[in-house]
């Protein structure tokens, strides 16, 4: 199991911001989890792997640092509910 998906959407965040990883990296770790127990749990109706990992590499696709802030925010994994 990756560390990332123990971490809180503030650690993430942070980790994000100062480089530590990127928010590809918390989303592949994220996605490896799902795949790993959704199974067993069956808590998605539907993944979307490859546009999980495509918004991820845009979130900072722009070095500038407000930009950077942004995606650090928003690199923190959030699960849609839909009713």
């Amino acid at each position: 199991m990756s560390d990332l998906i123990a971490l809180s959407a503030r650690a993430l965040a942070e980790g994000v911001k100062d480089g530590s990883f990127s928010a590809e990296a918390v989303t592949r770790a994220h996605l490896d989890r799902v795949a790993a127990v959704d199974g067993k749990v069956r808590a998605f109706l539907k993944v979307l792997p490859e546009g999980a990992l495509a918004a991820a590499r845009a979130l900072l696709s722009s070095s500038s640092s407000s930009r950077r802030e942004s995606a650090a925010v928003r690199a923190a994994p959030v699960l849609e509910a839909r009713a």
